[in-house]
């Protein structure tokens, strides 16, 4: 998998995550959008059965800004609460 992360594509995606989470003042660790994206690129494999330097060609920066945009939401909604007993 470190191939795919040094690669163009990779890294512009990487940095659209980055962007659309600045855009909306929410902060990721050191690596997050690489991270988030890695994980994406997984699913993608996963579900296609290929690899996931082939699921990377299913992505654009524009696509990935919505997956970024999804992940923000997610972040925000407060998370359900245990019933209490």
């Amino acid at each position: 998998m470190a191939e795919v992360d040094r690669t163009k594509q990779f890294l512009e995606i990487a940095g659209a995550i980055e962007r659309e989470f600045a855009v909306r003042n929410m902060r990721l660790k050191p690596g997050g959008a690489k991270e988030l994206l890695r994980a994406h690129l997984g699913w993608i494999a996963n579900q296609f059965g290929i690899t996931q330097r082939s699921a990377l060609n299913y992505l654009t920066p524009e696509t990935a800004a919505q997956l970024a945009r999804s992940a923000a939401r997610t972040m925000r909604e407060p998370s359900p609460q245990s019933p209490a007993n």
